[in-house]
């Protein structure tokens, strides 16, 4: 099947012998060659999708990002089409290394801009933590001692990621190497939309204090490498395990019961996670001297996620294999039940991971909206209205959505939906015909809602919860209430 691109097509799918979309009529094949055929993704800046190369006889797959310029002012077109291909310089450039991904072609098509990479097969390390949780302290010693000479390697080309987590980090199926992406692309959209010196530019939760100001050093991918570590190791966000009071770091008190960190691993991430600037590492090479004093385990065999992680998964950039059905991890699961998962309200998340983790989704929806109701205070069994969703602590609704979106591989969550809502022009009768809800309120609680994977993206959580004289104006609170999470 052919994948319509054009942004707000309603129809996308498309027999792959069409031309056109019979849905929208844009162009189905990019570049005169690439055809789009699956969406793997999307945020704030455009799509991310996997296409076929029609032009090689093979067929190979590739991953097509879209860039969108549309929303911009005209007087800002010109600069980002000149920071565009200035970008996909370096990018080709970059992808002359074996751990970053080859870009095989840069160019503009109607309103957007697209660029076409190398595929690599393999899952990233968001991925792998969804489906098998924390990393281990020698997992993640290896990590950093196949990661870090990547970094060196961009530095050396006076190139700054900016942009470092677990969601750009790719272990490759094959030979279990970490593979960096998405460089320069948030660079490019808001440099070129924003005319204010210092334009911001990453991922809050992994940013390093500086780059919140617009400055960024080698020593700031460094940081977010850092944080990305601690993430992995306890699962816990950055903001949760930081005492801002205190200004000091107490990531060790969120490790799970029995995990053991090396106390040379310790020092070199601390070093990593300084705050201040002139006490971080200043180069790759520094931390990768100091790992190299610090004793590792295996370090020859291939990637220790080899058996606890990937097991008989396969997959590709943007797409997740779970295991088999009827066969649980139930050692997960009784690993997420024993660990403290409270969040700074006193909320615990542990009941919600299992329900999600089993794919139990109704059970997960009803958990769902218990915590949200606990962290103002409401009663068990009371509805919310909109009032309510606007006093739901940004850090609890936060911890909720990531959960869902995580343990769904991106198809259910508050986040999902607020997109969806946003590409059908906040129009909530069509929004509820794109997720599969009843257009309007039924006194009956679970009318309408499908508690299974077969459900549409987006579908869950549910809105049953929601006050009936307000339910049609809950997306649009929601969408503005996770704003306010990253602001």
């Amino acid at each position: 099947m052919a994948f319509c691109v054009a942004p707000g097509c309603l129809e996308p799918q498309n027999d792959d012998d069409q031309e056109v979309c019979l849905s929208c009529g844009s162009k189905l094949l990019l570049g005169g060659r690439y055809l789009p055929i699956e969406m793997l993704g999307q945020g704030g800046f455009g799509k991310t999708f996997l296409a076929i190369d029609q032009q090689i006889p093979s067929r190979p797959q590739c991953v097509v990002k879209q860039l969108y310029i549309s929303n911009f002012p005209q007087e800002t077109i010109g600069k980002a089409k000149n920071l565009f291909y200035q970008e996909a310089e370096h990018l080709d450039s970059l992808g002359k290394h074996p751990q970053i991904p080859r870009l095989l072609a840069s160019f503009q098509q109607e309103k957007n801009f697209y660029l076409i990479q190398e595929l690599i097969e393999g899952q990233t390390l968001f991925e792998l933590f969804a489906q098998a949780g924390e990393f281990t302290g020698t997992q993640i010693q290896e990590l950093l001692t196949k990661l870090l000479p990547v970094l060196k390697f961009i530095h050396e080309q006076n190139i700054i990621h900016r942009d470092i987590k677990p969601g750009n980090i790719i272990l490759r199926t094959t030979d279990k190497l970490p593979f960096l992406i998405d460089f320069g692309i948030a660079k490019i959209m808001a440099t070129a939309g924003k005319t204010q010196v210092g334009t911001v530019i990453g991922t809050m939760d992994y940013m390093p204090p500086e780059q919140t100001y617009g400055k960024v050093f080698p020593a700031s991918d460094l940081y977010s490498l850092g944080v990305t570590c601690l993430h992995l190791l306890t699962g816990e966000r950055a903001i949760d395990m930081f005492d801002v009071v205190e200004e000091k770091w107490l990531w060790q008190q969120y490790l799970p019961a029995g995990q053991q960190v090396s106390d040379r691993l310790t020092q070199v991430l601390n070093k990593l996670i300084s705050r201040k600037l002139n006490e971080r590492y200043q180069s790759a090479q520094e931390v990768i001297d100091d790992l190299q004093l610090a004793p590792v385990v295996n370090i020859n065999n291939p990637f220790p996620l080899t058996s606890k992680y990937l097991g008989n998964m396969t997959g590709v950039r943007g797409r997740k294999v779970v295991p088999e059905a009827g066969n649980p991890n139930d050692d997960l699961v009784a690993n997420i039940s024993n660990q403290n998962q409270l969040s700074s309200r006193g909320l615990n998340y542990s009941t919600l991971k299992v329900f999600l983790l089993k794919k139990k989704w109704q059970e997960a929806d009803a958990e769902t909206w218990r915590l949200l109701r606990e962290s103002i205070g409401k009663l068990v069994g009371d509805y919310l209205s909109l009032s309510d969703l606007e006093k739901i602590p940004p850090g609890d609704l936060y911890k909720v959505d990531e959960l869902w979106s995580i343990y769904s591989q991106k198809k259910f969550g508050f986040t999902i939906q607020s997109l969806i809502y946003e590409d059908m022009d906040s129009d909530y009768t069509k929004f509820c015909q794109k997720i599969g809800w009843l257009p309007y309120t039924s006194s009956i609680l679970n009318d309408g809602y499908k508690f299974t994977d077969q459900a549409p993206r987006g579908h869950l959580p549910s809105r049953r919860f929601i006050n009936g004289f307000e339910w049609w104006r809950h997306a649009d609170v929601m969408a503005k209430k996770l704003r306010s999470c990253f602001e």
